[in-house]
Formats: C-alpha cells, sequence, structure tokens
C-alpha cells in the first residue's frame, strides 16, 4: 500500500484501480482497497463461482463480442450485481463480474488438463502416495483418507468439471470510490485482463528464460544494476518477439532464448586460414512429410530467422573472418574477440 502511495504522489495519480491477479483476490483485500480509496480489477478463479453464476457463464446468449473479434473467438458477459463474500468474517464486496470466453484460452487450458490427467492415471497406476495439494492432477485422484495416501481410483467426475470450465475466465471490478464521474466501459475492463496476462508472461519470462532468481549480488546498487539487465534483456525478448512477427516468422519466447542459446561458431585453421564453422542445429520447417524422397524440404535455423528479422544475413555453415564481419555487420576483426589461449591452440 506504501507503494501504491508513492506512485500516486510521484505521478500525480488521482483515481487509481489496482489490477492484479488471483493471489490478491480475497474479500478482505478486496474490502481494504475500496476502504482506501482505490478501484479494483482482480482476476476470479471460475471454479469457486457458484452454480447459479456457472449456469449463467455456460449460457452463450448472454455473451457480447468485442469490436473485430469474432464471437466463436472471444466473447464476454457483465454482471452488475456480484458479492464477493467472505466465509471467516461475512463481509462481503458489491462489485461487476466480467465472464469471458477465449477459443484460444480454451486450447491451452485443454492441453494443459489432458497433461494433468496423464499424471493422474500414472498416480492411480502406480497406486503412489500422495498428499491432497492445490495442484490441479492432484485433484483428480480419489485417495483412501482425506489427510493423503495410496491413489486408488481416477475421479472422472472432477475431470469433466475441469473440462468444462475450460476456456473461461473472470475477474471482479470495482472503480474508484473517489471517482463520480468516469467509469471504465466493459470492453476497457474486459481488454484489462489481456494487459494482466501479459504482465505475468513477462514476470514467467524473468524467471525462466532470463533467470531473474536467484541473484548473487548482495549490495543495493548491485541488485540494481542486476535487475536492470534482466529487464534489459527482456525487453530485447519482446522486441525480437515482435520483430518475427512482422517477418510473418513468429518464434514464442522459448524458441528465440534455445536458438540465442544453441548458437555456436567453432573457429579452426586449414593452412593458417582462420574458419568458423556455425555449428547450430538445424530443424525442418515446411517438410512434407506425405513426400518419402524429402522433395520440398527446407531446412532453416531458427537462429536465421530471428538474424532476417533484425535485418542482418544469415550465416553460412562454412564462415570466413571477412564474410562474418559483411554477414554481422562488424568493423572490428573477429579473431579480437578471441582469447589468446584459443589463438594459440588453433
Amino acid at each position: 500500500m506504501r507503494r501504491i502511495e508513492k506512485i500516486k504522489e510521484r505521478y500525480k495519480v488521482k483515481n487509481t484501480v489496482v489490477v492484479a491477479d488471483r493471489g490478491l483476490n480475497s474479500t478482505d483485500n478486496l474490502k481494504m482497497l475500496l476502504d482506501n480509496g482505490y478501484g479494483f480489477i482482480v482476476a476470479q478463479k471460475v471454479s469457486n463461482l457458484s452454480d447459479e453464476i456457472k449456469t449463467l457463464m455456460f449460457d452463450d446468449s448472454g455473451y457480447s463480442a468485442l469490436k473485430d473479434i469474432p464471437f466463436e473467438k472471444y466473447r464476454y458477459r457483465v454482471i452488475d450485481d456480484f458479492k464477493k463474500c467472505s466465509s471467516k468474517t461475512g463481509d462481503c464486496v458489491s462489485c461487476k463480474l466480467i465472464i469471458s470466453y477465449s477459443a484460444d484460452r480454451y486450447e491451452r487450458d485443454i492441453k494443459q488438463l489432458e497433461s494433468d490427467k496423464e499424471k493422474a492415471m500414472e498416480a492411480v497406476q502406480r497406486q503412489t502416495n500422495i498428499t491432497r495439494s492445490k495442484r490441479t492432477w492432484g485433484t483428480m485422484v480419489e485417495v483412501k483418507d482425506s489427510t493423503g495416501g495410496k491413489a486408488v481410483a481416477f475421479n472422472q467426475a472432477q475431470y469433466e468439471r475441469l473440462r468444462q470450465l475450460c476456456g473461461y475466465s473472470a475477474i471482479v471490478y470495482h472503480k474508484a470510490p473517489s471517482d463520480s464521474t468516469s467509469d471504465i466501459s466493459n470492453e476497457q475492463i474486459s481488454q484489462a485482463y489481456h494487459q494482466l496476462v501479459k504482465i505475468e508472461e513477462c514476470f514467467r519470462i524473468l524467471k525462466n528464460n532470463i533467470c531473474l532468481r536467484p541473484m548473487y549480488v548482495y549490495s543495493s546498487s548491485h541488485i540494481r544494476g542486476y535487475v536492470m539487465i534482466c529487464y534489459l534483456a527482456l525487453i530485447s525478448y519482446r522486441l525480437l518477439e515482435y520483430k518475427l512477427s512482422l517477418a510473418q516468422t513468429p518464434l514464442s519466447i522459448k524458441a528465440i532464448s534455445t536458438a540465442l542459446s544453441n548458437a555456436r561458431l567453432s573457429p579452426f585453421k586449414i593452412n593458417e586460414k582462420l574458419l568458423f564453422l556455425h555449428t547450430s542445429v538445424y530443424e525442418e520447417l515446411n517438410s512434407d512429410k506425405s513426400d518419402p524422397k524429402g522433395e520440398g524440404k527446407e531446412d532453416i535455423l531458427n537462429i536465421n530467422k530471428i538474424m532476417l528479422a533484425t535485418g542482418l544475413a544469415p550465416l553460412y555453415r562454412l564462415n570466413t573472418t571477412a564474410n562474418l564481419n559483411s554477414l554481422l555487420k562488424r568493423k572490428c576483426p573477429l579473431k579480437d574477440m578471441i582469447c589468446d589461449d584459443l589463438m594459440k591452440k588453433l
């Protein structure tokens, strides 16, 4: 809360709406935000909604479509008088509930659910000793007692319930109490969730691909410097992702990270001439599996896609110093980048 106050003071923000994921979504937290003059847009777990709300959620007739997006791809509906109540204190917060369905999210959810189903079936087959946990696959396993024990059966009913929820998400919204004039439209609220998803994805990239944690620095200045370097790396990833999309050769962050990590040049000498072997592993693209001779097969490197998208020419399989400088648009000799010990070995 103190940090929010500092941001408000620094940027002269009058009416603040806090956007957060489900971790903040409790009645006590939402009430605290309202009591301090903040509005909120917070993700809501659809599995925790009442049966009455779920009935409305599964009824397509109450949904609206966003501009320029087909109804079957994305749709949303608004429940104006939604009450979120605490089972402990009995306090309730009145707000809007915005439910949305996304075809793309459905595909991701189904893929994850089937993966969880395999884990649950494997646990039953092996009669694994497990404890009840918040992991989805654990809820699809029946055990001998509630405290955990040997997996005895697959819970098909739970699987069907989870499958029915695939593709759906929800958020709760309340404008800032001090804001008596302006309000966010239902479309803007629905789109705000997509912005939240992008923010969460950036945190995953920082943790998984850039390895923001653990930190092996301790002073404040070193920590700030390390975080800044990680932030610049994140911007580079996003910029590469954007440029690849414009070049109509889109790659996921994972594919970009793998391509950059696997890009290698191995220097060697033939008759005192310095050469560089491009040792990145090729992948098959646009291959016709029905063609036994492999005609029409095109092998291309993801690193080559990245280079083309950024205005560079792809490297050859075997490169001289001169053509490397030309392809990479470098002016200084490449041999300056090779340590003296390696040069002596060559």
